[in-house]
């Protein structure tokens, strides 16, 4: 017996009155003489009462899935498979003029959906488990009046324009609004925006005038503008004004006069793509009130270590993968947490040197794949009530089991005893 499997697949649409009148009309202009012979012309016109109960009624040899906004139903058989779904789908899928009338329709309803209207909008607050909101290309003042009472984040993965009017909509919306794809916003859209109360992030945008970037500034949030991939002094200036979470994931790098504005910058900032800085940018970034989220740094040289030692706020730098003792001794003196999950072994006089950061706040070592029996004792010996964070597959030998679970920090959030004990 073959193992060998069939897969067949036609769109799903729904079928009004004037597509049945027009499936009918493509079953009476079939040649059944010679293309489809073991069919008569009232087969192939029943079939579409099948098709309209498909969803409802198939078997577990059928799936349904949407695809580029399109519904397709698929059916998987061998050859020796019982399966009337599976057989009326192979027949539909073989009529290459049925198929293609539903391929057709089917692309011309993704279209339409595509668009948030007052009509759409409705029906995704009346079931908001639909992806309307991910795959829309557009959206109506109409309809972004009425997702601005949607109680909960909106993400819209496929918008590629925002119109004034839209943005003045969805400013009351209260919620995270995401847009993915937007590349442009204006002036009008950006002061609309403003006055959102929920977090606001753009993945592309890529063009802000100054005076769009005073107006986004000024919002009462997280604010992610992750598509910037240049920042001048007047527009770090203005962000620096900002008083919550700021993301600039797109900078790869950064003037040391835009770092000076930002140093006054009150809250937390995520700078993630930025490979490397100057000593002088690294100075002013220290000063930045809050947490300051540096991965994307792979080297961390001396001077730069002794800089952001005085950054008073959580410190990310998970993308480092390795520390000289040096810059551990620089680190040391950070008053908070610090996170290095990027490092996957470090010596023991490095983690000596690191030791005296959990005096003072939390110290996260993730990636550590191995942990020697000097290094847990370097650590154990910390007078902390703050936390460690370890993988729980480290490598550790019971001797560093041992001196770990007498420590007075916590480990991973957890008694070090009970978390020992839970490996």
């Amino acid at each position: 017996m073959s193992d060998e499997v069939f897969n067949n697949i036609i769109p799903y649409i729904h079928l009004d009155e004037k597509r049945k009148d027009h499936w009918d009309v493509i079953c009476d202009m079939l040649d059944f003489e010679y293309e489809y012979e073991d069919k008569s012309v009232e087969e192939m016109k029943e079939l579409k009462n099948w098709y309209i109960n498909l969803e409802s009624t198939s078997s577990n040899l059928v799936w349904f899935r949407e695809f580029a906004g399109m519904k397709i139903a698929i059916a998987a058989h061998n050859e020796y498979s019982e399966c009337r779904d599976c057989s009326n789908i192979d027949t539909i899928e073989s009529c290459t003029e049925l198929y293609h009338w539903l391929e057709s329709e089917a692309r011309l309803m993704s279209l339409a959906s595509a668009v948030i209207d007052e009509n759409s909008a409705e029906e995704f607050i009346a079931n908001p488990n639909t992806d309307l909101v991910e795959t829309a290309l557009k959206i109506t003042s109409e309809g972004a009046e009425i997702l601005s009472n949607y109680e909960g984040d909106l993400e819209f993965d496929e918008l590629r324009e925002l119109p004034d009017t839209a943005a003045e909509s969805l400013s009351k919306h209260r919620g995270t609004l995401i847009f993915r794809e937007i590349k442009k916003l204006s002036d009008n859209a950006a002061k609309s925006l403003s006055k959102h109360q929920g977090g606001l992030g753009f993945v592309e945008l890529r063009e802000l005038s100054d005076s769009a970037l005073e107006s986004l500034s000024k919002i009462e949030d997280e604010l992610g503008l992750n598509g910037l991939t240049e920042l001048t002094g007047t527009a770090a200036k203005f962000l620096s004004n900002h008083k919550h979470l700021l993301g600039l994931l797109g900078l790869t790098k950064i003037s040391d006069e835009a770092a000076e504005f930002l140093s006054k910058h009150q809250a937390g900032i995520m700078l993630n793509g930025l490979t490397e800085i100057t000593h002088t940018a690294a100075e002013s970034l220290s000063n930045i009130k809050g947490d300051l989220h540096l991965n994307g740094l792979f080297e961390l040289p001396d001077t730069t270590a002794k800089s952001l030692s005085k950054h008073q706020g959580n410190l990310f730098l998970d993308g480092l993968t390795e520390l000289s003792d040096s810059a551990a001794k620089s680190l040391s003196g950070h008053k908070v947490g610090v996170s290095l999950d990027g490092i996957i072994h470090l010596s023991e006089p490095v983690v000596k040197s690191l030791s005296p950061i959990l005096e003072e706040g939390w110290l996260s070592l993730c990636g550590l794949t191995e942990l020697s029996d000097t290094a847990a004792e370097y650590l154990s010996k910390t007078s902390s009530n703050h936390c460690l964070y370890l993988d729980d597959s480290i490598n550790i030998s019971d001797q560093a089991a041992e001196s770990i679970s007498k420590s007075k920090f916590e480990i991973n959030e957890q008694n070090p005893k009970e978390w020992i004990e839970s490996l």
